[in-house]
């Protein structure tokens, strides 16, 4: 075979191919199992790991020789790969998230635990059990009426925003 042919058959050398300790050129090896098992483990919580080696996978897919015969996988791979990465964005935005369910059960339980905290100050500061009675069915009284304002107020709260916070006069 002259110099003036190419030999279809043979792949053009790549600078920058994983060589391992060999030496020898071979593609780099794949991520995608410990990618898969960290996502499968429900111990694993280190997203930072996680997203580089998803962008070690990337970086990966680009530099196989095979992208050149056929660069519409390698892109499709690529695009699935940074789609799996903004997932695991949004999810742990997700999980850091903080709600507050009203209807919910734990905070039904904290509130009670609350009440019966109050009336037990009340007793302790020497209010006899009319007065606390008294005391506790104003208190719920208010509660319900401001119930939907603080469903609204509570929705608009973020870390950012208590900071700003000052509490409310008995005035008003």
């Amino acid at each position: 075979m002259s110099e003036s042919e190419i030999d279809v058959d043979k792949l053009p050398e790549r600078k920058g191919v994983y060589t391992g300790d060999t030496g020898e050129k071979q593609e780099h090896p794949t991520r995608l199992g410990d990618i898969i098992a960290m996502l499968e483990s429900t111990e694993e919580t280190d997203l930072p790991h996680i997203n580089m080696l998803i962008a070690l996978e990337i970086a990966y897919s680009l530099d196989n020789p095979k992208a050149e015969y056929n660069p519409r996988l390698i892109q499709e791979k690529v695009k699935a790969l940074r789609e799996l990465a903004k997932t695991l964005q949004e999810g742990e935005a997700l999980s850091k998230k903080d709600f507050l369910n009203f209807d919910g059960p734990k905070f039904k339980y904290v509130l009670q635990e609350l009440i019966i905290l109050f009336k037990s100050s009340l007793k302790s500061a020497g209010f006899n059990e009319d007065d606390q009675n008294h005391v506790l069915r104003v208190f719920r009284d208010q509660l319900m009426a401001r119930e939907p304002e603080l469903r609204s107020e509570t929705a608009k709260v973020t870390a950012e925003s208590l900071f700003a916070f000052t509490a409310p006069t008995p005035e008003g």
